[in-house]
Order: C-alpha cells, then structure tokens, then sequence
C-alpha cells in the first residue's frame, strides 16, 4: 500500500507529544530530504525518530531515544499496515514524565499506526489497456459507457475518435453492442493506482 499525500497526526501521552509525519517517498534520497525538513521545522524537538520502507530498503533511527525503542516500532507499524515507499518522521516534545522503554515503544508505534490510519492510501493493480478507434457517430453512443466502465486514460480526437482505457472487466460484448462489431485492440498489462 503507498500514501496517496502526506499526512500529520498528533497523539500525547503522559504530557510528551509525539507528532508523526508521513510522505510517500521513491528512495532513500528523498526520505533524507523529507527528514531534514521536518527536522528544519521541529528544531526545538527532543527527538526525530524515523523510519522509512520500501521493497529493497528498510531503515530506522531512534535519535537519542534509548535503542529499539523509537524506530524499530514506527518500522514494524509501517510493516504492519504493508506500507511500501513511505518515510515516517515521529517528532517528540517531551513532557516531563519518563515512558521506559514499555512505553517509548508503544508510544511510538501508536502515533504511527493513528497517522497510517487516517491517511489516504492507494494501491497498486495490473489491468489490461486497450485501444478503440470508432467514427464520431458511434463515439457518442460508447463515450458515456467507457468513461463509468473503465479508467479511461486518453481520448483522441483526430479523423475518427480514439479512446485508450483499461479495465480488467469483461466488456468486449457491451463494447462490440455499442460499436456495432468494433473490436477493442489489446496492447500491455499497465500498472496502476486506485483508492483503498
């Protein structure tokens, strides 16, 4: 699963305030530029603890809190929920009354599963893509259907009209009804993101 946009969420327990940031990121070198500006704004925090995932890559850093108390569990909360490509930063105003280490953890994983929870997300699927080339006649009888039936990627207006869409539903019989026999030509399985 992958962050469709950024998120922030707050959570405070026993006085300290543990304030996660999440952003989609491609690679390490993006999550460092992600963590250095949460760490440009929260300059005045106790801690930046983070991790990051991706399919090959998986790190965490607990910045000062005592070891595995910090970034391993905002790693396992991001494992947990099958986030890929995701940078978590969870900054920590403390508050005057120590956690241990019981308490760092589940602080920890909570304020990331609560952002990871909120946040919009979306996944990857494989369809199939298509292209249909029809006259202007008989565009205006497939162009609704093909709009709420499929994702329609591109509408090509030129001698005749050109629809490329994907879908992996089986609408060939709706679409050779519409078109009068027109058969939709297959070109490659295309990946793509939808809702979840």
């Amino acid at each position: 699963m992958y962050l469709k946009e950024k998120v922030k969420n707050t959570i405070v327990i026993e006085k300290s305030e543990f304030i996660c940031y999440l952003k989609r990121c491609n690679d390490v070198e993006e999550f460092k530029e992600f963590l250095n500006s949460v760490k440009k704004y929260h300059y005045d925090a106790t801690h930046h603890c983070s991790a990051y995932i991706s399919k090959d890559v998986k790190r965490s850093n607990d910045d000062g809190e005592p070891s595995g108390t910090a970034g391993m569990p905002i790693l396992n909360a991001l494992e947990k929920r099958n986030m890929e490509d995701t940078g978590a930063v969870v900054v920590r105003y403390f508050g005057g009354i120590k956690l241990g280490a019981g308490g760092l953890i589940r602080a920890y994983s909570n304020a990331t599963l609560k952002a990871i929870d909120i946040a919009k997300k979306v996944e990857k699927i494989s369809i199939r893509k298509y292209e249909l080339k029809v006259s202007y006649e008989i565009s205006s009888r497939i162009d609704y259907y093909l709009r709420n039936n499929t994702q329609l990627i591109d509408t090509i207006y030129d001698v005749d009209v050109t629809y490329i869409y994907a879908t992996n539903d089986d609408i060939e019989d709706k679409i050779l009804e519409y078109t009068k026999g027109i058969r939709p030509v297959y070109h490659e399985n295309i990946d793509i993101e939808v809702d979840v």
